[in-house]
């Protein structure tokens, strides 16, 4: 009981939080000795526009096409089983990167 509770309360934390993520996590660890690298690749479409604004009353009164292109993200996440309990690893990607780690509970 205590599991769904948590799971519960994990799935709505992460379908009500601010950041978007593409990639999901299974619950068990990988096991001693063994490693994961995991590649993703993404293209968003982008358009850009620049508001113009009237110098009197400073109101928006025109919007005017900038620019339009491919924004390209590349993502590399490598995995190692220090234990058979707990992973470490990195995650790499175009715009940040960081540590990670993951403990098998139960």
């Amino acid at each position: 009981m205590q599991c769904k509770v948590i799971g519960l309360l994990a799935s709505v934390a992460l379908f009500c939080s601010c950041r978007s993520s593409i990639v999901m996590e299974d619950a068990y660890t990988l096991g001693r000795g063994n490693w994961k690298v995991e590649l993703q690749a993404a293209q968003q479409h982008v358009v850009i526009y620049d508001e113009r604004k009237d110098r009197f009353n400073n109101t928006s009164t025109i919007q005017d096409y900038v620019a339009e292109g491919l924004v390209s993200q590349f993502d590399v996440q490598l995995s190692v089983g220090l234990t058979d309990r707990l992973d470490v690893g990195g995650k790499f990607n175009t715009n940040s990167s960081g540590l990670m780690a993951k403990y098998l509970l139960a």
